[in-house]
């Protein structure tokens, strides 16, 4: 499978802008805070962030596309999200 970014690279930044999505809060505002004061990942936090980051071919495609773009695989993901919801037919 080959991946393929839909709109130009400079739009990124303004796709991730808009994105807002609970589903990877947990990570931001529960495992990281818990990590940092813990000073380490638990085995069920290490294997809900590893759930939550599956996919290599994809994850692949990120790195190259934020490599490219100089933003952070986390903006291109979330650039890309934003912009299915938006483009979504049906």
């Amino acid at each position: 499978m080959r991946f393929k970014l839909r709109f130009p690279v400079s739009a990124i930044e303004r796709w991730a802008g808009a994105f807002s999505d609970a589903s990877d809060s947990f990570i931001e505002k529960g495992i990281a805070p818990a990590a940092r004061r813990q000073g380490y990942l638990t085995r069920d936090q290490f294997l809900r962030i590893a759930e939550w980051k599956t996919g290599m071919e994809y994850t692949n495609f990120l790195r190259g596309v934020s490599a490219d773009a100089c933003v952070t695989m986390r903006t291109v993901d979330k650039a890309l999200w934003q912009y299915s919801k938006v483009n979504q037919k049906g």
